[in-house]
């Protein structure tokens, strides 16, 4: 069930739609948005599920009302991926910049080595979602039998 300000903007389904469009499973892609939700922290003041839904909507409308899918001639996939990008571009921020968490020595920093660290983490934390995360794998198609 989604909860909050992402249910009440439903901008998940744009989302949805476009990855079922390469034939993500549905229950997939409502677990895959469910758990992007909740790795969203309520209490950091900005990087918030509402600061996702707010990339995801602004993305959608460069893409449509503003012409870049046109524009740029995107495939499905680019908007797809480019939808994605919006929905996880801060899963999981601990509420943190780079430079503080490489300054303090944070294990992130260490791992990362001090590159880009919160990009890095949450890519990494997004596809740890997607290949461990129960029923997150959207890049998994339809398999019967």
């Amino acid at each position: 069930q989604l909860r909050g300000r992402m249910y009440y903007l439903q901008l998940p389904i744009i989302f949805l739609k476009k990855m079922t469009s390469f034939q993500c499973q549905t229950k997939k892609c409502k677990s895959f948005i469910y758990q992007i939700q909740s790795g969203y922290n309520q209490d950091n003041p900005f990087h918030n599920d509402l600061h996702a839904a707010d990339i995801l909507q602004f993305c959608h409308f460069m893409l449509n009302k503003g012409g870049l899918k046109k524009d740029a001639q995107l495939s499905k996939l680019d908007v797809a991926a480019f939808l994605l990008s919006a929905i996880v571009h801060d899963f999981r921020h601990p509420g943190f910049t780079n430079g503080f968490m490489q300054n303090s020595g944070h294990e992130l920093a260490l791992l990362y080595n001090d590159q880009s660290i919160l990009e890095n983490f949450h890519i990494a934390e997004t596809f740890r979602l997607i290949y461990n995360g129960k029923d997150c794998n959207i890049f998994q198609k339809n398999v019967s039998g």
